[in-house]
């Protein structure tokens, strides 16, 4: 039920989010403002899992350990939602009464777009368990591993959002998309190859890569 909850919640901030970001940006430098902002919450993110994984090596029970990310996550939605609390709005007028179901019928490009990222999000579906699995089952990583696994991750998606934030406003939104996503079949190679908890860092260099920079460029391409 809490899993359920979460996952609800979530899924309403996203758009929330992407369309204050649209409130704010222009088309000429959407991509590098987006980059910056999203860099900036991915460094963050470095520190906490960091943090998380050092207390959690200090910690025995295992109930307990799962305690830590927990109580660390419930702190940062609360700061979060508080610091919401002073964003200035920067609604824009509505240009057009256009429905959801309108524009998505009268724009091949778009429904084009939401057909391949559909697939592409149910292929991701089918991949993230077999990740876990591989960390815990094959490879066997502890907790602090777990950590630096994922703090490498998020390192370097902070570093292309940086980054590639620039460079799509530059190339373009749609080569942005192929540049930043093809990638990506390193990742699951790699798991597939995996035996150490190092390999799985170098999955994550990939994956952090792709993922940093692809979201900035999704993100940009729907706002646009």
């Amino acid at each position: 039920i809490i899993v359920i909850v979460q996952s609800l919640i979530g899924s309403m901030i996203i758009p929330v989010w992407n369309a204050l970001l649209g409130d704010y940006t222009v088309r000429r430098t959407r991509g590098s403002f987006i980059g910056q902002v999203t860099a900036f919450g991915t460094v963050a993110a470095v520190f906490a899992i960091l943090f998380v994984g050092y207390c959690s090596s200090f910690v025995q029970d295992e109930l307990k350990q799962y305690m830590i990310p927990f109580i660390v996550a419930v702190f940062c939605f609360l700061l979060a939602a508080a610091s919401s609390q002073r964003i200035a709005e920067q609604m824009k007028p509505a240009t057009t009464d256009i429905t959801l179901k309108e524009a998505i019928s009268n724009d091949t490009r778009f429904k084009k777009f939401l057909q391949i990222n559909g697939i592409y999000r149910g292929t991701m579906a089918l991949a993230w368990p077999l990740f876990a699995f591989v960390t815990v089952k094959i490879v066997d990583a502890t907790k602090f591993q777990m950590s630096a696994i994922w703090a490498a991750h998020m390192f370097i998606s902070a570093v292309s959002q940086k980054y590639g934030g620039p460079l799509i406003d530059r190339i373009g939104r749609r080569k942005s998309l192929f540049l930043f996503n093809f990638p990506l079949f390193m990742v699951t190679l790699l798991y597939a190859e995996a035996d150490h908890w190092l390999y799985l860092v170098a999955a994550s260099f990939f994956g952090g890569f792709c993922m940093g920079a692809g979201t900035v460029a999704v993100n940009t391409y729907i706002l646009d």
